[in-house]
């Protein structure tokens, strides 16, 4: 069933491709509510659409769904973006871009397997582990969605101008402030949940048929991985200062170590704690990748600012 349902999924996973290439352009007109809005009226008519096409036809029909949502979303973006036949010509020749491509394919090829570390130490977690840790993940990965389009979604095409236009302190200052924010929008997603802590076990008992310990144990993960939250949201601000200075090197190297250490904090925290050790491991390496990141960001940005100083006097000296 699943290789019957994989080119599907991978013609789905193209019209995503082609369309984030649109939600990028439409960012970089400072248009943020087209994307989004193209994003909801597909997934709405997803939502409609699944049950009862499950129901006629079975599971395959949830993996052609999914594909008539990535060419909805795709259709929505080009209309909005304004049509423009893809350039293969350009495509082919584009070096640079090939080039930036393959530590991020490299990189990405290995950290993007985290979840696999996750399910093989949850599996062997007591009945209905895999099923609490991948409710935790899918809940704080929507949360931190919604954390990232609203905060810092904006902050990828503004970092990129002012560092294009040598701007560095500027972007420096945008991308501390983004690094905030994201930071106090998580402090309040604990404070909510600390809140609902008198409520959640009857709620998620009412809503997903858990038993207390099942919810209270998901109470206590979903507040061990804020840490993730956090990272999850604010993540894409630092990696856009690498990608506006053209190196995709680094956020994969450190991806990559990260993952590494990451593999073994959660080994750590599952042999130790079991399901609480393995969200908090999970949060912490995160939290040290973009802790290396912000690092890598800042010093980047201040040596382009010192070379652009030491530069100053020559091209003043050149006018003259």
């Amino acid at each position: 069933m699943v290789i019957d349902m994989t080119p599907s999924l991978l013609l789905a996973a193209l019209f995503q491709s082609v369309g984030a290439v649109m939600v990028a352009a439409q960012r970089g007109r400072d248009r943020q509510v087209s994307p989004e809005l193209a994003s909801l009226a597909a997934t709405t008519l997803t939502v409609v659409a699944v049950l009862p096409a499950v129901q006629t036809w079975g599971v395959m029909a949830a993996a052609h769904v999914m594909l008539v949502r990535a060419v909805a979303v795709w259709l929505l973006l080009l209309a909005a973006a304004g049509p423009s036949p893809p350039s293969w010509r350009g495509a082919w020749r584009g070096t640079d871009a090939w080039q930036r491509l393959w530590p991020l394919l490299a990189g990405s090829s290995i950290y993007k397997a985290a979840p696999l570390v996750d399910r093989f130490w949850s599996a062997m977690a007591p009945a209905g582990g895999v099923t609490l840790v991948g409710l935790a993940h899918s809940g704080m990965s929507a949360m931190a969605l919604v954390l990232e389009r609203s905060l810092c979604a904006s902050v990828a095409p503004q970092l990129a101008r002012l560092i294009a236009a040598d701007d560095t302190q500027a972007a420096r200052k945008l991308l501390r402030r983004s690094l905030l924010s994201t930071g106090m929008a998580t402090l309040a997603v604990a404070m909510v949940f600390l809140l609902l802590k008198p409520f959640w076990s009857e709620a998620l008992e009412l809503m997903l048929k858990l038993q207390a310990g099942a919810a209270a144990t998901l109470w206590a993960m979903c507040l061990l991985l804020l840490g993730y939250l956090y990272v999850a949201a604010a993540g894409p601000s630092v990696v856009a200062v690498f990608y506006a200075l053209g190196d995709t090197r680094t956020p994969a190297t450190i991806g990559v170590v990260g993952f590494v250490l990451g593999t073994a904090l959660k080994s750590f925290g599952f042999l130790g704690w079991g399901l609480e050790g393995l969200v908090l491991a999970t949060s912490a390496y995160h939290l040290c990748n973009i802790a290396a990141l912000v690092f890598g960001a800042e010093r980047a940005l201040l040596l382009l600012d010192r070379t652009r100083r030491k530069l100053e006097p020559t091209k003043d000296a050149t006018s003259r």
